[in-house]
């Protein structure tokens, strides 16, 4: 999501489809994937990841055809919460609450009836149809009320297809129900053996940083700025330190756990008239800039990671500053130290 970002989209969005499969796995494997579904689809703010989202396509037949028949909402989040292993008592409650997500789908089939709607959709297929293929579709608009709006679009184009392509066949298609498995089947857990991968895929990576959330505005005496930053790639650190960089002011390098990143705002408190110049300006920091600096050790050296913001400052009428913070300019700035700086608690 980082590398969207990066490249000038708004954030990257995964769409998976058939989803069902997943019934025809052991309970074990069910419980991670419901857990799984639950994580990509941020059901609570844990397990969200900036500029991320996901979209699941389910059979609508899954809910009784699987939860119901095999109890998945009983019987899962209790075989999670009495297993022995933390990982599994961990994943109880996402597994639970991606079970939930899918009882939120309507079980009934969805009918398109209106046919002034679907005589749109006809006329507009029929213009996609031509654009690409060069061929215009006759109008022979039929309609159906029992069949869904995806059974109309697949009738419409593989009938035109047959007209296309053979023009002397008159086609006729049948439609049947395709009813999916939900037997157990445990070669579908059975993991791809995958080529080997090249020694540059299997060296260590440095870690790199996100910063999200935060105000974007600080009125009065004291600037307040407040962000929260999360690792996104490279080997995990363990610990790490941080420390705000705001022109006019200095601040110490603070500790943060690398396992409680996201939950933890770096926030610290500036009194503007307090200090007037930096005891150590970035080089890489303009004046009209903030920033938030990161250290931590890898590989055997310290390492830095500066995100930089924009800071604009303004003078109101009854004499108070009004602070904006506007939009991280990317990338971060990667700096490594010679030496293992001395950290002040």
């Amino acid at each position: 999501s980082r590398l969207m970002i990066t490249g000038g989209h708004t954030g990257w969005i995964i769409l998976v489809d058939e989803v069902e499969p997943i019934g025809r796995y052991s309970a074990t494997q069910r419980a991670i994937s419901y857990a799984e579904m639950a994580r990509m689809l941020a059901v609570c703010e844990k397990s969200s990841i900036p500029g991320f989202a996901a979209v699941f396509a389910i059979t609508s037949a899954y809910q009784s055809e699987v939860m119901d028949h095999k109890q998945d909402q009983e019987k899962i989040p209790e075989r999670l919460r009495n297993s022995e292993d933390p990982t599994d008592q961990a994943r109880a409650e996402l597994a639970e609450q991606g079970i939930q997500k899918i009882r939120e789908i309507p079980e009934e089939n969805l009918i398109l009836t209106e046919a002034i709607d679907l005589a749109k959709i006809y006329n507009k297929c029929r213009g996609v149809y031509f654009q690409a293929y060069g061929w215009n579709p006759p109008i022979e608009f039929q309609a159906n009320a029992t069949w869904r709006i995806r059974q109309h679009i697949k009738r419409w184009i593989n009938t035109w297809d047959f007209s296309c392509l053979f023009q002397d066949l008159q086609a006729e298609l049948e439609v049947t129900d395709l009813k999916p498995r939900f037997s157990e089947d445990r070669d579908l857990e059975k993991p791809v053996q995958a080529e080997p991968e090249p020694e540059s895929r299997t060296r260590s990576v440095r870690p790199s940083y996100m910063v999200v959330g935060g105000s974007e505005t600080y009125t009065g005496r004291v600037f307040a700025p407040d962000r929260k930053i999360t690792q996104i790639s490279g080997d995990l650190i363990a610990e790490v330190e941080w420390r705000w960089l705001v022109p006019g002011f200095d601040m110490p390098w603070q500790f943060a756990s690398g396992y409680n990143l996201k939950e933890e705002p770096l926030f610290w408190e500036f009194d503007k008239d307090s200090v007037s110049v930096f005891n150590e300006k970035s080089e890489h920091l303009g004046d009209d800039q903030l920033g938030i600096e990161i250290r931590f050790q890898w590989q055997g050296g310290w390492h830095r990671e500066l995100h930089r913001f924009p800071l604009t400052r303004h003078r109101l009428v009854d004499g108070k500053d009004f602070w904006k913070i506007g939009r991280e300019l990317l990338p971060p700035i990667n700096t490594e130290e010679a030496a293992q700086p001395v950290a002040v608690a």
